[in-house]
Order: structure tokens, then sequence, then C-alpha cells
């Protein structure tokens, strides 16, 4: 049996570490080795509002978002995470990989459902092109504990409807 001494982060990947002193790394569904149903409550979810017509699938281990309209707002195409714990005075890395059909932009952010989707992380804009980059933003979350925040990407109302991938995605604490 090995017993559990600390856990670093909330989410995926996790590095646990047991009494003995080994760290184990636990990997998870964000690399998109799984494909998974993106319409619940699980895991990914993907939802368009306003105007926005897109669909999403899972291979290659990535996820591709394709736009037929991009809608009226940026979350008109949206891929959100939720269920993520933030804990007060936390500083908090979010990294992905991401790339496009052709140029164009999409936001990232880490928001409070509950909360009146306030921001922990500030919508942040992200420029894409045609070549995979890993992007990596860091946050500190200052307000009181929230058992519900939600990593989004925000892909509508952005001027371009071209095809998004993303990939190896993490929030590390």
């Amino acid at each position: 049996m090995v017993r559990i001494t600390s856990i670093e982060g909330y989410w995926w990947p996790l590095s646990i570490e047991c009494e003995c002193g080994i760290t184990f790394e636990v990997d998870s569904p964000t690399d998109f080795s799984v494909k998974e149903d993106l319409t619940d409550d699980q895991d990914w979810t993907f939802l368009t509002a306003l105007g926005g017509e897109a669909e999403a699938s899972i291979d290659n281990n990535e996820i591709a978002i394709t736009t037929e309209n991009e809608g009226t707002v940026d979350y008109s195409v949206q891929l959100v995470q939720p269920n993520l714990p933030m804990k007060q005075g936390g500083v908090y890395q979010v990294s992905f990989d991401a790339y496009a059909d052709t140029d164009r932009t999409m936001k990232v952010d880490v928001s409070a459902p509950d909360r009146s989707y306030r921001r922990y992380l500030e919508d942040t804009t992200i420029n894409l092109t045609a070549e995979k980059q890993t992007y990596t933003l860091e946050f500190t979350m200052t307000d009181s504990d929230d058992a519900n925040g939600r990593l989004e990407f925000n892909m509508g109302a952005a001027g371009s409807t071209a095809g998004i991938r993303i990939s190896n995605v993490t929030l590390k604490k």
C-alpha cells in the first residue's frame, strides 16, 4: 500500500508524492487521447450560442474545431473544461499547444460560472498561425476558493472561421 503525502495542483496532470519519496505523474484526458462526448458536463464540453455554428472532434491526440459561422460574441464557439477547483492565493499556469488552418485569433480565460462569469485569468487573445505552438499563461487566484472554475477557449466573433486544433492542455498550481 502507498500512502499519498502530497498532491501538486488540482488538475491534470497531477504530481503525486508518496511517503517513500517517489513522485508519480498521473496522466489525464487533456491530451485528447480518448474520444469523449463533448456535449455532456464531464471533462470537456463544446458549446455554440448566438449564431455560432461549429463542430468539434477528437482525433490524433488533439481536438479539432471546424466553424461554419463564427456567431456574434466570442463565446459563440466555445470549448470549456468545467469543475476546476481554484484556491485563493494559488498561482496557476495554463499551458496548451494550438494552431489554425490560417492565421486567426482565439481567447483563453479561466472563469467563475457560479460568480457571474468573473475572470480569474482575464480574457487573453492568442494569435494562432498554421504552425503548432505552445502557449503558457499565468495568473494568481485572488478571489475566495471556488470549486467550479472553468477553463475556456473562445473562438467566436474573431473575424475568421478557420479551423483550430488544440492539444496538451494543462492547468497547474
